[in-house]
């Protein structure tokens, strides 16, 4: 099999933050999960609560989230320290089953103005039919999933590109620079690594030779990784997150 390139489409993970578009980073940064200290708010007149995966498999993506939202509150606060704010963490674990109860939970709480989140795509269109009914405004920096805004939602908002844009980006950056002959392209079945391998799968066209899911969860991929090394791709994409992506990489060399 020809050496592939195994690209990764980045995703926001930061709301107000950065786009990350690779799995790069240094092992300093990718363990450093300790949020800067919340400023001191003596008499809170509001909240702002984070809908994000602070523990699971996606804690090291949430990280960044929760270190964005507690600079932005920092911020806010020592310019405002006569209506300073609090921020609220909520849980889901980057799990949309867990997503409507912790949705309910951050209703529930009259204090909360607004939400920054859903964290992923997924627990997006879990938690933000709730949301909407609630009438509680969301926004989210990294659920790029297309479909979202379909929904109808009047609460939802998103500061990035979702996969509509970001596919046919991903299509053209491996045509016009790599420029394979052969393009595969694997995704991990969620709402996002599945909508954005299949934007850039329509956008790459007739180039595209194999495609297949993995299970995150999975102790190998080595169906994926059969099929992709059978069809012998130039180039492979995938559409998931770091942690599959580094495991998916070492198993295709």
């Amino acid at each position: 099999m020809k050496k592939s390139n195994l690209l990764r489409a980045g995703a926001v993970l930061v709301s107000l933050s950065f786009v990350v578009t690779a799995c790069g980073g240094s092992d300093d940064a990718a363990s450093d999960t300790t949020a800067p200290a919340a400023a001191t708010c003596e008499s809170p007149v509001a909240s702002i609560a984070l809908q994000f995966p602070e523990t699971g498999d996606a804690a090291n993506l949430g990280a960044p989230m929760l270190k964005g939202a507690t600079l932005a509150i920092n911020e806010f606060n020592a310019a405002n320290p006569d209506a300073c704010v609090t921020l609220k963490t909520f849980d889901t674990q980057g799990d949309p089953a867990k997503a409507p109860g912790v949705a309910q939970s951050v209703i529930d709480d009259a204090t909360i103005l607004g939400l920054i989140g859903p964290g992923f795509s997924g627990e997006s269109l879990a938690a933000l039919p709730l949301y909407d009914e609630a009438g509680l405004a969301t926004i989210t920096g990294s659920a790029t999933n297309a479909t979202i805004q379909d929904q109808g939602f009047k609460v939802f908002h998103r500061i990035l590109a979702n996969d509509a844009v970001q596919g046919p980006a991903v299509a053209k950056y491996i045509a016009e620079t790599l420029k394979p002959a052969s393009v595969g392209i694997i995704d991990d079945a969620s709402d996002y690594g599945k909508g954005l391998a299949d934007a850039v799968k329509a956008a790459a066209g007739d180039s595209v030779v194999a495609t297949d899911s993995i299970d995150p969860k999975a102790a190998d991929f080595s169906a994926a990784v059969s099929k992709m090394k059978d069809a012998n791709p130039e180039v492979i994409f995938f559409g998931g997150y770091y942690g599959e992506a580094a495991k998916l990489s070492t198993q295709l060399r």
